[in-house]
């Protein structure tokens, strides 16, 4: 899933441009740290499935950040007991829900391409305000969904990707629909108080469950484990958790609508990693479309409307 301006919310434009101080810069670096580190994720992800399933890696990307996180609490004396237990679930699963398919697109689809796709979720929050909350966007606003929906179809396009691939295109989109949705979510626990490290740790604790289970069901085994497995499994663990909290420090530095413009780089990196570590390319009218869908992306983020609240 890809990072979480937790503080999104896409209704009507009230974002001020913060001065470059140097706070603003410290923000942008560690945002733009955090987008390297979740592109050579995606390299990772990519690489390990040669080695594991798809759940199996969804299981080792979040169990290093359990155990490590939870050692942290209990050497630090923090607590991670939640008053919202039904509501970290429900975050989790959504969330799970989501890594599924951007780790899916992942494998099956050129780097930059399923990052891109991830990242449709600001134009799905927008479209969720509209059909669900039933709130009136800014015709602006309406005239960037709508490109950014036309830049979606330049990319699914079956043309566009080789073989019978292009349905995982669809893959990459449904992440983006769930990402929307478990932002939604982290919002809520949010304004409730909640730690967002205890938030990160239930989500990790969730699907690393959700994964365990359902890899055991469907393939009923893990692999055994070799030194490059436990290399691989430490690479996908650390730099996810590594990721995690690079956009944390981002958000907690500086103004969350300007700092999240710039997690948009991800696509631009995982571009550049996927070219040089798989030689993947895209053709001319990807590119297009990649770009279309992430200018729309950017312009609805600058959009910095009242938090929306779900029920409790």
């Amino acid at each position: 899933m890809p990072p979480s301006p937790s503080r999104f919310s896409p209704l009507k434009s009230n974002a001020t441009s913060p001065s470059l101080s140097h706070e603003t810069l410290t923000s942008i670096a560690w945002m733009l740290l955090a987008c390297l580190l979740f592109s050579v994720l995606g390299c990772f992800v990519k690489y390990s499935k040669t080695y594991f399933s798809l759940l199996e890696i969804l299981f080792y990307r979040n169990l290093p950040t359990v155990l490590i996180l939870g050692s942290i609490a209990l050497i630090s004396g923090s607590s991670l007991k939640t008053k919202f237990l039904f509501a970290q679930s429900r975050r989790a699963t959504i969330g799970f829900i989501a890594t599924i398919f951007n780790f899916l697109a992942s494998t099956k689809l050129p780097l930059s391409l399923a990052m891109t796709l991830s990242y449709t979720n600001p134009i799905f929050l927008c479209l969720i305000t509209v059909f669900w909350y039933k709130k009136k966007l800014h015709p602006g606003l309406i005239t960037c969904i709508i490109t950014g929906l036309l830049g979606i179809l330049v990319l699914l396009r079956p043309s566009g990707l080789s073989g019978n691939n292009w349905h995982y295109g669809f893959s990459g989109l449904a992440a983006g629909f769930f990402a929307a949705l478990a932002y939604l979510n982290i919002q809520v626990l949010s304004q409730r108080g909640e730690p967002e490290s205890r938030t990160v740790f239930y989500f990790a604790l969730f699907s690393s469950l959700y994964a365990g289970i359902g890899n055991l069901l469907t393939q009923g085994y893990f692999h055994s484990l070799s030194f490059i497995h436990l290399k691989l499994i430490l690479a996908l663990g650390l730099t996810g958790l590594a990721g995690q909290l690079c956009i944390t420090r981002a958000f907690s530095r500086s103004t969350a609508t300007f700092t999240s413009v710039f997690s948009y780089s991800t696509p631009l990196f995982s571009a550049m990693l996927g070219f040089i570590f798989f030689n993947e390319h895209l053709d001319f009218l990807s590119l297009i479309g990649g770009a279309i869908v992430v200018t729309s992306g950017i312009v609805v983020t600058l959009f910095k409307p009242k938090p929306i609240a779900i029920e409790k």
